[in-house]
């Protein structure tokens, strides 16, 4: 996995992006993309001009594990809602269930760790929805994943959990067209995710 770190080293300096912009020369639109990690590459002169104005080096810009994390979802349902139920029923019956497999690959071994997930809306100010994932593979497979993740940069392993909140919220696409309750959610926020690995 590898990330740039534009973001972090901007939150640093507290240099703002409208700033950096106009102080570079270098596209608004591209200082974005390449600090909210959406973008495909980054130019040589681009990366020189950024390191000449941050002062840092280019192995400073980026983050890097050698190990590849991404996440897989089966077999989503929803239980408990009734589309002609009130919305309090609803929000205290609904369960979205479903299988995530988190796919390692270290450039030595693939494996994979299985959870269990159960998901809820919550209704707070907003409303949301909060999956809990229980891991369900033996232990040795969950220490090893666990191990990985624990070990992985702030940056990566947020990025982790960013592409299973953003893999849950393709999937709820399917259900929100007939669940209000998905919908709004959807509409407001990408879902919460809280792993466990093994109970202690």
């Amino acid at each position: 996995m590898i990330r740039n770190n534009l973001k972090v080293i901007l939150a640093e300096n507290n240099v703002r992006i409208s700033k950096l912009a106009n102080d570079t020369g270098i596209a608004r639109s591209t200082i974005t993309a390449l600090s909210e990690n959406r973008s495909k590459g980054i130019q040589l002169d681009t990366m020189n001009t950024l390191c000449k104005y941050l002062q840092v080096t280019p192995s400073d810009l980026f983050v890097y594990a050698p190990i590849d994390i991404t996440p897989s979802v089966f077999d989503m349902k929803v239980i408990g809602y009734k589309k002609e139920a009130t919305q309090d029923y609803n929000i205290k019956a609904m369960e979205i269930h479903c299988t995530l497999f988190l796919n390692f690959d270290t450039g030595i071994e693939k494996f994979s760790e299985e959870f269990n997930a159960t998901g809820k809306y919550i209704n707070d100010d907003y409303g949301k929805i909060i999956f809990n994932f229980t891991a369900i593979d033996d232990t040795a497979t969950q220490l090893k994943a666990k191990n990985i993740i624990d070990n992985l940069p702030t940056t990566l392993r947020n990025d982790v959990y960013q592409a299973i909140r953003e893999t849950l919220s393709h999937e709820l696409d399917d259900f929100s067209k007939e669940n209000e309750l998905i919908e709004w959610a959807q509409l407001l926020d990408l879902p919460t995710v809280n792993i466990e690995f093994l109970p202690w």
